[in-house]
């Protein structure tokens, strides 16, 4: 992963049609965490509702079913918003970035960092699913997965801006 973040947010500033490349990537990534965030959701609905009593035994987090329905609820809203805010958030932000200082962070940088902040949520659900031997209870976690990387994002933003000023990162 950190091979195609580095292609991305390093290689592909230097694209001819920048702007192009760019708007395919947000484009594929987009889709791919959009397809990530609406299958998780679906087939956490679908155990839910075929067997939810097999569902209340797996999942530790709950002891009643009215907590259990509860928690399903949550988890459905949050992969909603997450499914639609990422995305958008991520168009705004670099929109916003671009504006306030066009050499720090662009959009190439930008997209790898949510490329690998994708990967990060992804790669944890599967191996979740693999430790938990059941691929519903690990969506449980995606929510916290999320917040995780944003929170990397906030502290890399915070890292790279005095770094930038420092010129460490032109000499690397």
């Amino acid at each position: 992963m950190g091979g195609l973040a580095g292609w991305v947010g390093h290689d592909l500033r230097k694209a001819k049609n920048q702007v192009r490349v760019n708007t395919y990537l947000t484009v594929g990534v987009t889709a791919l965490w959009l397809a990530f965030c609406l299958g998780a959701r679906t087939l956490m609905t679908k155990a839910f509702l075929s067997a939810p009593s097999s569902l209340l035994e797996q999942v530790t987090e709950t002891g009643t079913m009215t907590e259990l329905t509860a928690l399903v609820e949550k988890i459905d809203f949050w992969l909603i918003v997450a499914a639609i805010t990422l995305p958008l958030g991520l168009i705004l932000l670099a929109r916003y970035l671009q504006k306030m200082d066009e050499d720090f962070l662009q959009i190439p940088q930008l997209l790898a960092m949510f490329m690998a902040g994708l990967w990060m949520v992804m790669g944890y659900y599967v191996a979740g699913g693999i430790l938990y031997g059941s691929f519903i209870v690990s969506i449980f976690s995606i929510p916290a997965n999320i917040v995780q990387f944003l929170g990397g994002l906030v502290i890399a933003y915070l890292i790279l801006r005095p770094l930038k000023r420092t010129g460490i990162l032109e000499r690397l």
